[in-house]
């Protein structure tokens, strides 16, 4: 008979965190064993840990042994609990004093068939944790039944399984002017060829000296890497709080996972010593070629570029969507590929035909403005 096994050791953020943590889920390998002592089930054990000893988790005292809800044969509880990650997935941190919960079936032969162990806590850095899913069906083969004296040992290899980890929540300000939402401070430029500045917020719970600036990441991009090969960032109190904070400078090209409805964006990344760390902020995504930022790409955005038109040193609101410091044909191109953007009602992009006529129009703005 094939054994089978859903081991979990759910573990909650504090409530002072905000539930916007997003989880990390890495795949690892395992053993598991159960020591039973028959005796009025006086003492049992259970641990699991990964075949490279990079995680384990166990249970060593027996507190009750009761019939299971129903689906289950036992329910039994256990304390002094720990789980420790040694490793995996670069953390090394422990988490003591757990209780866990384990409900077993058993199939007529006697051999435990069925495992779900639960649990709480929390890693001394903040960083909740969760040893869960892809149990029930990761036994390789058969566990193994041995009679010692009056103890009863249970064990099995696990092929597979996920810990799920959730990130220490941190402040994070979005283009920082602690204005949330700002239509122009928070808004986000997709076509830029610069870079997006978000600051990670220092607290008594943060030295942000601590943050590895490598590891960040904004909504599929990293932090710049200058030319010496040092990380576009600084440090600075942006917020006023006498704490210091970081200002990491984002390749807005690279950012791939926001669009115009998206109104938060998050960053991700760790500490030093491995600790995930996770923050969001709001944030408005412009329309390419919303030039004044009113949500609608129309002959006003049009105007304004043309009456910037070949200017040096321009910035966003003078036409230069690309943001590369020249109002030029490129700028044009995206205004006109977007005419009618954010809208409401009746589409009002135009067609084809219009679209030429668009840009001649603006050009011919442009070459009176010239004379």
């Amino acid at each position: 008979m094939r054994g089978k096994m859903v081991l979990a050791a759910l573990v909650a953020l504090s409530a002072a965190l905000p539930a916007v943590a997003q989880d990390v889920v890495v795949t690892t390998d395992g053993t598991w064993q159960e020591l039973a002592y028959a005796a009025g089930l006086v003492k049992s054990e259970i641990s699991a840990g990964g075949t490279a000893l990079d995680w384990s988790l166990t249970a060593e005292k027996l507190v009750s042994a009761v019939p299971g809800p129903p689906g289950w044969q036992w329910q039994t509880t256990y304390e002094n609990g720990q789980f420790s990650m040694a490793g995996l997935y670069g953390i090394n941190e422990t988490a003591a004093g757990l209780t866990f919960t384990n409900l077993n079936n058993n199939d007529p032969s006697g051999i435990p068939e069925m495992f779900e162990l639960t649990g709480s806590g929390m890693f001394p850095s903040g960083m909740g944790f969760s040893l869960i899913g892809t149990f029930d069906a990761a036994v390789s083969g058969p566990p193994t039944v041995a009679m010692q004296g009056m103890d009863v040992l249970v064990a099995g290899a696990l092929t597979t399984a996920q810990v799920t980890l959730t990130p220490v929540t941190v402040g994070v300000d979005v283009k920082p002017c602690m204005e949330c939402p700002d239509p122009t401070c928070s808004a986000v430029n997709l076509k830029s060829k610069g870079n997006t500045p978000i600051a990670i917020l220092g607290s008594a719970d943060l030295d942000v000296m601590n943050v590895d600036i490598g590891t960040l990441a904004f909504e599929g991009s990293m932090v710049r890497v200058k030319n010496n090969g040092k990380y576009q960032a600084s440090y600075a109190d942006v917020n006023d709080d006498a704490v210091m904070d970081l200002v990491a400078h984002f390749v807005t090209q690279d950012i791939t996972d926001l669009d115009e409805a998206d109104t938060e964006g998050a960053v991700s990344g760790r500490l030093n010593d491995g600790t995930l760390i996770y923050g969001s902020d709001c944030l408005r995504v412009l329309h390419a070629g919303d030039v004044d930022m009113n949500n609608i790409v129309d002959l006003a955005d049009l105007s304004i570029l043309a009456g910037h038109y070949g200017a040096a040193g321009a910035a966003y609101g003078d036409g230069d969507i690309d943001e590369d410091g020249t109002v030029d044909l490129a700028d044009l191109s995206v205004l006109a590929a977007n005419f009618g953007a954010g809208h409401v009602g009746a589409p009002a992009i135009p067609e084809p035909l219009s679209l030429g006529l668009l840009a001649a129009g603006a050009l011919a703005v442009i070459r009176r403005r010239r004379r």
